[in-house]
């Protein structure tokens, strides 16, 4: 993967603690933390 992709993809990560839940395309739940 090139570096500003990877760079884009981390840009939209959570920056403050809390729970979250990210879903795929298909509104699925794929991940709490």
């Amino acid at each position: 993967m090139p570096s500003e992709e990877l760079l884009e993809k981390v840009s939209h990560l959570p920056t403050t603690p809390g729970v979250y839940l990210w879903r795929d395309q298909y509104n699925r739940i794929i991940y709490v933390g």
